[in-house]
């Protein structure tokens, strides 16, 4: 009988340490989040949009899927970033908390365009999956170019011209 009840202490107390182990990993999982510049540009112009990727601990690796308007702004490059056609991949490795990425474009048309998060996976050290917090978008403010404001100007002055000569 004896033999028995230390089997079971022995069985009880290796697994409330498991679980104890299993309670400390979910408390000290990555918890993160990515945020955006708002830039505003004008047509023809090459601008940068900023994105920032905050952790509560180091941030091991990086792997983020972006979306943008393709019709208006054009990806130029951007650091540890590729794509073409609205999509950019956005991979790294390191061990800051804080991680900051430049994502340059160029300007193509008129208006507002965003640019969002479309998948995120970021990693600890431990290769433990970081939950996102918050994963937020850029809004990217678009006006006319110089080259359409001086088409613009340029029309108005003929027909003011044409308005004035006489007939």
């Amino acid at each position: 009988m004896k033999r028995g009840s230390v089997t079971r202490a022995f069985i009880c107390g290796t697994a409330a340490a498991m679980f104890s182990v299993i309670l400390q990993l979910n408390a000290f999982a990555l918890s993160a989040s990515i945020q955006f510049s708002d830039p505003s540009t004008k047509v023809g112009e090459e601008f940068t949009v900023s994105m920032h990727v905050q952790g509560d601990g180091a941030i091991a690796t990086t792997d983020i899927a972006l979306g943008y308007d393709s019709e208006k702004m054009e990806f130029v490059s951007g650091d540890s970033a590729s794509g073409s056609g609205g999509e950019i991949s956005v991979k790294s490795s390191g061990s800051e908390a804080d991680v900051y990425y430049s994502l340059k474009f160029k300007a193509l048309q008129e208006g507002t365009a965003s640019v969002q998060v479309k998948s995120a996976k970021l990693e600890d050290g431990s290769s433990q999956a970081a939950t996102i917090a918050h994963q937020g978008s850029a809004a990217v403010t678009i006006a006319a170019g110089a080259a359409s404001e001086a088409a613009a100007e340029g029309g108005n002055r003929t027909s003011q011209q044409s308005e004035s000569e006489p007939g």
